[in-house]
């Protein structure tokens, strides 16, 4: 991961790359998911973004990102009889985003705020002509507000929210709990 400011924070560049192996639980989508199963997902993950400040503390850019996964049970080996092995099942995706982006910070810092307003918005665009396997749009808003109510005391205040349509895979789909919510 590296961000980096430019021409006196009038440009903002970020990248980054990653891989993980991901091992967790999952419950189903909607109220009516009660049992769960354990699954493995590997992931690499590349990310390319620019903002421009376009009017004061307001910056609009694009974003571009490109991942590979594997979706598959995760069985443990002494969970089976000996001499049984499973087929390896699984979903692989190669997902590619262009994400637009909105972002407006009047914070005072970006580390420790004690007064501002932070909102952060994209839409995840998704297509089969941009190399990935699913067509979706995922739209994305969280907007910070800080007030300082006394020299030892912040109000801090979020409210976020997400949206997903067309043909995403389950693991993009908003989840409660997720990211910093």
């Amino acid at each position: 991961f590296h961000r980096m400011s430019l021409r006196q924070d009038r440009w903002r560049i970020m990248a980054a790359a990653a891989y993980a192996d991901i091992n967790y639980d999952y419950f189903g989508i909607g109220e009516d998911a009660d049992r769960s199963i354990s699954l493995n997902q590997p992931v690499a993950f590349v990310m390319v973004e620019a903002l421009a400040q376009v009017y004061p503390n307001l910056f609009v850019g694009l974003r571009g990102t490109y991942s590979q996964t594997e979706v598959k049970l995760n069985i443990p080996p002494d969970a089976l009889p000996p001499g049984l092995e499973p087929p390896d099942i699984g979903l692989d995706f190669d997902l590619t985003t262009l994400s637009p982006r909105l972002v407006y910070d009047t914070r005072d810092t970006e580390f420790y705020p004690a007064a501002g307003l932070y909102l952060n918005s994209k839409i995840d665009i998704a297509r089969e002509s941009l190399g990935s396997d699913r067509d979706y749009e995922k739209y994305d808003l969280r907007l910070n507000w800080y007030r300082r109510l006394g020299d030892s005391m912040i109000l801090a205040t979020r409210a976020a929210t997400e949206y997903v349509s067309g043909d995403a895979p389950f693991f993009r789909y908003p989840a409660f709990g997720a990211k910093s919510d």
